[in-house]
Order: C-alpha cells, then structure tokens, then sequence
C-alpha cells in the first residue's frame, strides 16, 4: 500500500493503526514501489472487505494499495533455531538471538524462555 505523503507524524499514526488492528498479522514498513506491506488473517471477503472500509478508506493519507489474496499456501518455513544451553539442569530450552527472535509473533507464541541454573 501506498501512503500519500511520507512524513514522520503520518507514518507513526499509520503504524499505530496497524498494530491495533485485530486483522493484522504482520505489518511492514518497506522500500521501493510501496510504503507498507501487510499481511492479514479475516474469515472471508466480507471481513476482508470490512477491515478495508473501516480501517483503510478511513486514513486519510491512503493513497492506493493492492490486494493479494492467498488461495493455497505453498510453503511457510519458519526460520527459528532453538537449542539446549550446555549448563542448563532442567529441559527449558533457550532461543539463540533470543533478542530479536522474540520481535516475530511466532516466537511470541512459542513462550521460549531462557535456561536457569536452580540451585540443588
């Protein structure tokens, strides 16, 4: 999707926006010939259609976007590594990166946590 204008105060109210939006599974701020990628998760093309007119055609600075809709999924390989801490006395499992792994709403999910030496 396309914004009208890039300015810092618009693009911060849009990602707001976004970040509120229940429909919204991931939003990304991009380069080149748009200014956002978003992914969303409806039931149908009501709901789709809904999110647009309630969401979309209410920001002002939306200048135009385009809509994919995914009929299959191919492939969705998720790229998160997690393994056991050499030192850890219990099973919890740490994630490596865990500092920008947990920024991904799949690692979110997963509730990794860090491994801990309790004391005996």
């Amino acid at each position: 999707m396309e914004l009208d204008r890039i300015c810092l105060d618009l693009v911060e109210r849009f990602k707001g926006l976004m970040h509120a939006a229940t429909e919204v599974t991931e939003c990304y701020l991009t380069t080149g010939s748009a200014d956002f990628v978003l992914v969303l998760t409806v039931d149908d093309v009501e709901a789709f259609q809904e999110f647009v007119k309630t969401k979309l055609n209410t920001v002002s600075n939306v200048r135009k976007f385009k809509s994919m809709i995914a009929l299959h999924r191919v492939k969705v390989e998720p790229r998160a590594t997690l393994s056991l801490s050499p030192n850890c006395t219990d099973v919890t499992a740490h994630a490596e990166g865990t500092r920008t792994m947990t920024k991904s709403p799949l690692m979110r999910k997963m509730a990794v946590s860090p491994c801990r030496r309790d004391k005996a």
